[in-house]
């Protein structure tokens, strides 16, 4: 009877630890539209990025518990980006009704998520906004006991003409 009564209150408390990932998530977004950068040669890619960067791969991590292994990834993409939207945190064509994108920077913005599966693993792709362009990251997550575990990952910048050179690749 008590581990009927405790399941809901922890998964509850899940949610809730999501909707506060995604409120801090929101914030740091949200400080950057709008500032001119202090180096115009890092084009937003300051430490306030790479901490947004990092609040949104949790974020989405933390989310990651309710995929199952053979889930539907195309639902789960939908979701987190209706989530992502109803947040603001999107601009553009797919966001007409909130946010327009600024022409010289995307900074504080969000491109939609795209998840897609290859040889048994589950693969992320993720952009945060910077001036001109995308700071794209993508994700691989394999599946074990636990769930969802995060085997490796790649970063680039990209522009909304063309890519550059600038690639990081970490495995985990």
């Amino acid at each position: 009877m008590v581990l009927r009564l405790l399941i809901p209150l922890v998964l509850c408390g899940l949610g809730l630890a999501a909707d506060l990932r995604l409120d801090a998530l929101r914030s740091s977004l949200i400080g950057m539209r709008g500032k001119p950068q202090e180096s115009s040669h890092l084009r937003g890619a300051t430490p306030q990025l790479t901490a947004a960067k990092h609040q949104l791969r949790d974020w989405v991590e933390s989310r990651l518990m309710s995929l199952a292994q053979t889930g539907d990834e195309g639902e789960f993409q939908r979701k987190l980006n209706s989530e992502l939207r109803g947040s603001q945190l999107f601009c553009g064509e797919k966001a007409a009704d909130q946010n327009p994108c600024p022409d010289w920077t995307l900074l504080g913005f969000l491109h939609e998520f795209r998840f897609r599966r290859s040889l048994g693993f589950l693969i992320l792709q993720a952009a945060v906004g910077i001036e001109f362009g995308f700071d794209e990251s993508a994700y691989l997550y394999s599946w074990s006991d636990e769930g969802w575990r995060r085997v490796w990952r790649t970063s680039r910048i990209l522009t909304r003409k063309r890519h550059t050179d600038r690639r990081v690749s970490r495995r985990y």
